[in-house]
Protein backbone atom coordinates (compact mmCIF):
# COMPACT_ATOMS: atom_id res chain seq x y z
CA UNK A 1 0.00 0.00 0.00
CA UNK A 2 1.08 3.46 -1.16
CA UNK A 3 0.75 5.19 2.24
CA UNK A 4 2.46 2.30 4.05
CA UNK A 5 5.67 2.93 1.72
CA UNK A 6 5.21 6.85 2.01
CA UNK A 7 5.23 6.96 5.73
CA UNK A 8 8.07 4.58 5.97
CA UNK A 9 10.61 6.84 3.55
CA UNK A 10 9.56 9.68 5.06
CA UNK A 11 10.88 8.64 8.66
CA UNK A 12 14.20 6.75 7.17
CA UNK A 13 15.13 9.74 5.16
CA UNK A 14 15.27 11.91 8.35
CA UNK A 15 19.31 12.03 8.10
CA UNK A 16 19.92 13.90 10.88
CA UNK A 17 19.65 10.31 12.77
CA UNK A 18 23.33 10.14 11.38
CA UNK A 19 23.95 13.68 13.27
CA UNK A 20 26.64 14.56 15.65
CA UNK A 21 25.17 16.48 17.52
CA UNK A 22 22.21 14.10 19.71
CA UNK A 23 23.86 12.14 21.78
CA UNK A 24 21.32 10.34 23.31
CA UNK A 25 18.31 7.94 21.19
CA UNK A 26 15.35 9.60 22.72
CA UNK A 27 16.66 13.10 22.01
CA UNK A 28 17.02 11.48 18.11
CA UNK A 29 13.70 9.70 18.25
CA UNK A 30 12.33 12.84 19.54
CA UNK A 31 13.44 14.90 16.92
CA UNK A 32 11.83 12.58 14.17
CA UNK A 33 9.15 12.98 16.20
CA UNK A 34 9.03 16.73 15.92
CA UNK A 35 10.00 16.92 12.12
CA UNK A 36 7.47 14.08 11.34
CA UNK A 37 4.31 15.93 13.15
CA UNK A 38 5.28 19.19 11.13
CA UNK A 39 4.09 17.79 7.92
CA UNK A 40 0.56 16.26 9.89
CA UNK A 41 -2.02 15.66 9.04
CA UNK A 42 -1.14 13.76 6.17
CA UNK A 43 -3.66 12.25 3.76
CA UNK A 44 -2.90 9.56 1.36
CA UNK A 45 -5.84 9.02 -0.07
CA UNK A 46 -9.51 8.81 0.51
CA UNK A 47 -9.44 6.53 3.38
CA UNK A 48 -6.21 7.01 5.13
CA UNK A 49 -4.77 9.97 7.23
CA UNK A 50 -1.79 9.39 9.07
CA UNK A 51 -2.40 11.82 12.34
CA UNK A 52 0.02 11.29 14.76
CA UNK A 53 3.32 9.10 15.39
CA UNK A 54 5.24 8.87 18.90
CA UNK A 55 8.12 6.80 20.14
CA UNK A 56 6.88 4.12 22.43
CA UNK A 57 9.24 1.83 23.83
CA UNK A 58 11.86 2.16 21.18
CA UNK A 59 9.60 1.49 18.82
CA UNK A 60 8.12 4.19 15.85
CA UNK A 61 4.11 4.08 15.88
CA UNK A 62 1.95 5.76 13.57
CA UNK A 63 -1.56 6.39 13.92
CA UNK A 64 -4.12 6.27 10.91
CA UNK A 65 -7.37 7.26 11.25
CA UNK A 66 -9.27 5.72 8.35
CA UNK A 67 -12.67 6.87 7.06
CA UNK A 68 -15.40 4.74 4.72
CA UNK A 69 -13.84 1.58 5.37
CA UNK A 70 -15.38 -0.66 8.18
CA UNK A 71 -13.70 -2.44 11.05
CA UNK A 72 -13.73 -6.12 9.74
CA UNK A 73 -11.64 -4.63 6.52
CA UNK A 74 -9.01 -3.26 8.81
CA UNK A 75 -8.77 -6.22 11.05
CA UNK A 76 -9.28 -9.08 8.50
CA UNK A 77 -5.48 -11.22 8.23
CA UNK A 78 -5.86 -10.54 4.70
CA UNK A 79 -5.40 -7.19 4.66
CA UNK A 80 -2.71 -6.90 7.70
CA UNK A 81 -0.65 -9.62 6.04
CA UNK A 82 -0.67 -7.12 2.68
CA UNK A 83 0.43 -4.18 5.06
CA UNK A 84 2.77 -6.46 6.46
CA UNK A 85 4.16 -7.84 3.63
CA UNK A 86 4.57 -4.70 1.83
CA UNK A 87 6.27 -3.05 4.69
CA UNK A 88 8.27 -6.08 5.76
CA UNK A 89 9.81 -5.27 1.94
CA UNK A 90 10.40 -1.36 2.34
CA UNK A 91 11.90 -1.76 6.04
CA UNK A 92 13.90 -5.19 5.34
CA UNK A 93 16.19 -3.08 2.66
CA UNK A 94 19.82 -1.94 3.19
CA UNK A 95 20.42 1.28 3.00
CA UNK A 96 22.17 3.48 5.31
CA UNK A 97 19.47 6.37 5.93
CA UNK A 98 17.18 3.34 6.74
CA UNK A 99 19.26 1.58 8.91
CA UNK A 100 19.99 4.88 10.91
CA UNK A 101 16.33 4.73 11.52
CA UNK A 102 16.20 1.44 12.51
CA UNK A 103 19.03 2.20 15.18
CA UNK A 104 17.28 4.89 16.74
CA UNK A 105 13.99 2.99 16.75
CA UNK A 106 15.76 -0.47 17.21
CA UNK A 107 12.40 -2.48 18.68
CA UNK A 108 10.81 -1.63 14.81
CA UNK A 109 7.87 0.20 14.22
CA UNK A 110 3.76 -0.42 14.78
CA UNK A 111 1.09 1.00 12.30
CA UNK A 112 -2.13 1.93 14.81
CA UNK A 113 -5.29 1.89 12.43
CA UNK A 114 -8.55 4.00 14.72
CA UNK A 115 -12.10 4.08 13.03
CA UNK A 116 -14.16 7.47 14.87
CA UNK A 117 -11.10 7.65 17.15
CA UNK A 118 -11.11 3.79 18.31
CA UNK A 119 -8.59 1.84 17.74
CA UNK A 120 -9.42 -1.67 15.88
CA UNK A 121 -6.46 -2.74 14.98
CA UNK A 122 -2.33 -2.91 14.67
CA UNK A 123 0.23 -4.08 12.74
CA UNK A 124 4.15 -4.37 13.78
CA UNK A 125 7.09 -4.80 12.38
CA UNK A 126 10.46 -6.21 14.62
CA UNK A 127 13.71 -6.08 13.05
CA UNK A 128 14.37 -9.46 13.45
CA UNK A 129 11.62 -9.92 10.91
CA UNK A 130 13.98 -9.02 8.49
CA UNK A 131 16.17 -11.83 9.15
CA UNK A 132 13.63 -14.76 8.07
Amino acid sequence: MKYLKLAIIMASSLVLFSCDNFQKKNAQQQLAIKMIRKELPIKYDEHTTLTDVDAIDDILVYKYDFEGLDEETLKSKAYQDDIRVETLVEYCKVDSELNAFKENFPNGLRFSYFLNNKEVSSVSIKPSECDK
